[in-house]
This record gives structure tokens, sequence and C-alpha cells, in this order.
């Protein structure tokens, strides 16, 4: 199992601010992971974390056991049993 927590908009359309999500098999990188996640909880999910071209919108991070997964393999980052992915806004301001 791997933990999923949200922030910001997510948290409103997913109604929790975390949940766990049964890695097995089919979930092995973090891109199947977010791709289920997107489609479990429906269309605005996936319109608010991905874009046109199935990117992470550049509105959010993800990070995989407190790390960035742009500094790992991407989408392409493996999960392991117990692992944290955060999913958070990203905040500028001047």
């Amino acid at each position: 199992m791997v933990t999923v927590k949200v922030f910001g908009n997510l948290r409103k359309i997913v109604g929790a601010s975390e949940c766990r999500i049964d890695i097995g098999g089919n979930y092995n990188t973090i891109g199947h992971l977010l791709f289920s996640f997107a489609r479990q909880y429906g269309k605005q999910l996936k319109h608010e974390l991905f874009d046109s071209e199935c990117e992470i919108r550049p509105t959010y991070s993800v990070l995989v056991n407190g790390g960035n997964i742009t500094s790992f393999l991407g989408l392409e980052t493996k999960l392991k049993e117990d692992d944290v992915v955060a999913i958070l806004p990203v905040v500028e301001g001047g």
C-alpha cells in the first residue's frame, strides 16, 4: 500500500486529505498510480492534475517520500510498499 496525500483543490475533489492505494503489480510507477488515481476520482481530478499532453501541470509538485519526482525519473519513478506520495500545489509569490 502507498499513502497518497493531497492538498489544495485536489483535497476538495478527493474529499479527503489522504488515501491508501494498493500498488500490487499495476501501479509500480508514479505515473501508473497517478493515472489510476485520476480515473478513480473522475474527470475533474484528471483535468486539475494533468495537461493535454498527460503531463503533470506545472501548478503541482509530486513528491515521493519527500523527494520531488523531477529529481528521480519523473512519472517513471518506481514505487514500493509504504511509500508516501504527496501532491502539492506550487506556491509562487513575490
